[in-house]
């Protein structure tokens, strides 16, 4: 499977530069000659006057980007662009002044701010970029590299089920889904603009903005295709069973480097006429005020947010769990941790339900098939 990139991305830095570039009219120097000399004198003054102004508001910007480069506070990056994006105007005025107070003896600046404009351009990742691609994809075909398109979460689950492991089939509603019903229903900005509320407003303002936008997303109507591909994608994959699914959130950036777990939404026990409705909830859990500040505090953009939703049929376990590669009690020691429960697990990973613990010394069980260490629970004996 293959992915494109759909920049569907509002102006950008360098589309601004060449606008104002394209609209600079510097007054000819007949022109200013007719102008008494202390009108003359005014002019070139006010314009001085601005080139410090405008210098001191590009100081402030570079120093607080260094502020925040060294690590020492969280940041969101898209309030960074829009800014950035202010002070590439500013340089263009400044650029423009200079030349007016000089005669144009300056103009090779603009071909010098533009080559640096050209290379923040390639830097810069719009929030509106998302995988160009299929809505549904079966997850048979997923494999790691995928992930753009399908999430970390459902990449790695096709990828371990192409190296001959049981995984339960489904199929994946992708990030392009995802991007076609925030522009379907004309969501983009108000998604980018959470990034902005924590970093100007702090945590506290968090709730209102996402239970605005929260619902918002779970309202939103699907659009027609999308709302096709994933009926014809759920009867093609229980045929005439009519089984239940689970609606597994998989974004861009879940596990990876940051985990996410918990941060985001699973619905189980899914029937065909929730399918639309089970969707819409998992893709507006990106925005609950916990997740957006748990993106935050780490340095994640709205990229790592973008979801896709992976759908696999409903299984029946005997005991099922949660297990750590790491015991939290010790992190040094060579320890697993394995929470286990009959049946469903979900009670455990929602805090609602009590779970036995199995320890499981790695260093004295190396020779220990792992099939066993569940054996050894009565909760999933016999």
């Amino acid at each position: 499977m293959t992915d494109k990139l759909s920049r569907k991305k509002p102006r950008t830095i360098g589309s601004r530069l060449k606008s104002a570039l394209f609209g600079i009219r510097t007054p000819s120097r007949k022109t200013e000659e007719v102008l008494p000399r202390t009108e003359k004198f005014k002019l070139m003054y006010g314009r001085f006057r601005e080139i410090l102004a405008l210098n001191d508001s590009v100081l402030e910007l570079i120093a607080d980007m260094e502020d925040k480069l060294s690590g020492r506070a969280p940041f969101a990056m898209e309030p960074i662009y829009q800014r950035l994006q202010r002070a590439t105007l500013d340089v263009v005025m400044i650029v423009k002044n200079l030349n007016q107070l000089a005669e144009g003896r300056y103009r090779k600046l603009y071909d010098t701010l533009g080559r640096i404009n050209a290379e923040i351009e390639k830097e810069y990742t719009s929030p509106h970029e998302v995988a160009l691609g299929p809505l549904v994809v079966p997850l048979e075909q997923v494999r790691a590299v995928d992930a753009p398109l399908v999430g970390t979460k459902m990449a790695n689950l096709g990828e371990v089920g192409s190296l001959g492991f049981n995984v339960p089939r489904g199929f994946v509603i992708t990030t392009s889904a995802f991007g076609k019903v925030l522009s379907f229903n004309g969501l983009w900005e108000s998604v980018l603009k959470l990034e902005g509320v924590i970093e100007l407003y702090g945590a506290h303002s968090l709730e209102h903005a996402c239970r605005q936008v929260q619902g918002s997303i779970l309202s939103a109507a699907l659009p027609p295709e999308l709302e096709e591909a994933l009926f014809d994608a759920y009867d093609a994959l229980v045929g005439p069973d009519a089984r239940l699914v689970a609606m597994r959130s998989s974004a861009v950036g879940e596990d990876s480097a940051a985990s996410h777990a918990g941060q985001y939404y699973t619905e189980l026990n899914v029937a065909r006429d929730l399918l639309a409705d089970a969707y819409r909830a998992v893709i507006a859990s990106p925005y609950k005020p916990n997740a957006v500040a748990y993106r935050y505090e780490r340095g994640l953009t709205f990229g790592e947010s973008v979801m896709a939703v992976g759908c696999v049929l409903m299984l029946e376990p005997r005991c099922s769990g949660i297990m750590l590669s790491r015991d939290f009690g010790d992190l040094g020691a060579d320890r697993m941790v394995i929470s286990v429960t009959a049946g469903l697990s979900v009670g455990i990973a929602s805090g609602k339900r009590g779970a036995e613990e199995l320890i499981v010394d790695l260093a004295d069980q190396a020779g220990l098939p792992r099939s066993d260490y569940l054996e050894e629970s009565e909760l999933c004996a016999g």
